[in-house]
């Protein structure tokens, strides 16, 4: 009976225990540090993901490998015009305004190359070097352009003394005695000596003494470089070489601003055309000069191949402007040749053909 009331207890016991609230229900599980910080860095992510706004359509970009291909299409599309016709026709206005987008993107590429080169004085040299070999068909072509000026009026020419005839032919040359490589190197000069002013313009450390002071050194050196490329301009030795220096300033202090760099560079090309382009194409020529401007508001910064995988890229351009210019000086002899036959030294025409037999023509006829 004992051991049966026990059991009967132990029963009612349990009953009771079931009955009641679990006491370790209510205590926290431990949660280890790692759970704690994915759980926050998952609360973040998802945050952020809601504050984010929308993806934006990915914007038309321009990197300088185009930039650098439209400058060889401007570059031959020039020298064309100046080969293929007379100064006075229209469409050697026309190719030599299309030919004027040349010069803002390469003083636009020289900029950028400056800032962006890992070493200043290779990229000179290399330049200088291509410049040298580039020099080799540019002084056959002013030959070539000398000789066919001196047979547009010949009669006018022959009667010019020595210093006549070397006026002529330096008043109607429109190759420049250096090629477009040298028009860089010039605007890499004003680039060294006008960043140097500029850098500390913008120092933090410079103080406003200081800043006036480069500020002054800074309108010096434009209008140094702005006097000397007037000589060079009238000697004809590079191309456009005012427009060169104007370009050099607007790119370095507005870069990085793409509107407003793309605006005044518009302004200085349609300025410059409109007031300094020949009689017959200033249109041409302001448009021609203004257009790239454009193009420099969607540049990126890109470069557009991988340097270090295709260090060859950057000198197939060069080579290629070399192969460029022996092309046209070939082509430019060839037209010549063919439309300006021998003469003797009394002008008249000398030609190739047999002498009929007048003789045997006439015994025939009696």
């Amino acid at each position: 009976m004992a051991q049966n009331n026990v059991s009967e207890r132990k029963r009612k016991l349990r009953k009771q225990n079931k009955n009641l609230p679990n006491p370790n229900e209510n205590v926290p599980k431990k949660v280890s540090r790692d759970a704690i910080k994915k759980e926050r860095a998952k609360e973040r992510e998802e945050a952020a993901a809601a504050a984010a706004p929308e993806p934006k359509k990915r914007k038309l970009a321009i990197n300088a490998m185009l930039l650098k291909c439209l400058l060889l299409m401007a570059v031959g599309v020039n020298l064309l015009g100046i080969v293929l016709f007379e100064p006075d026709m229209q469409m050697h206005q026309v190719l030599r305004g299309i030919g004027m987008m040349g010069v803002p993107i390469a003083v636009f590429l020289t900029v950028e190359g400056y800032y962006n080169t890992r070493s200043r004085s290779r990229y000179c040299l290399r330049i200088l070097i291509w410049g040298i070999l580039a020099e080799i068909p540019m002084f056959f072509l002013g030959y070539y352009e000398n000789v066919r000026n001196a047979y547009m009026r010949l009669d006018y020419f022959q009667g010019l003394g020595e210093t006549g005839q070397a006026e002529y032919l330096l008043k109607w040359r429109e190759f420049p005695m250096i090629n477009y490589l040298g028009t860089v190197l010039f605007a890499l000069l004003i680039i060294w000596v006008l960043d140097m002013a500029f850098s500390r313009f913008h120092s933090p450390e410079t103080t406003m003494m200081w800043k006036g002071f480069y500020g002054a050194l800074m309108v010096f050196i434009l209008t140094v470089g702005i006097v000397i490329a007037v000589f060079l301009q009238t000697l004809k030795v590079i191309e456009s070489p005012i427009l060169t220096v104007m370009f050099v300033f607007c790119y370095i202090i507005f870069r990085g601003k793409g509107e407003l760099l793309s605006m005044v560079s518009g302004i200085i090309g349609i300025t410059f055309g409109m007031f300094f382009g020949p009689e017959n194409g200033r249109l041409f020529y302001a448009a021609g000069t203004a257009i790239p401007s454009v193009l420099f508001r969607l540049y990126r910064g890109r470069l557009g191949y991988d340097k270090v995988k295709r260090p060859q890229i950057k000198h197939a351009f060069y080579m290629i402007y070399v192969a460029m210019l022996a092309s046209i000086l070939f082509i430019g002899m060839a037209v010549f040749v063919k439309n300006h036959p021998k003469t003797d030294e009394e002008g008249e025409t000398v030609t190739t053909e047999q002498p009929k037999d007048t003789a045997g023509v006439t015994a025939s006829a009696e």
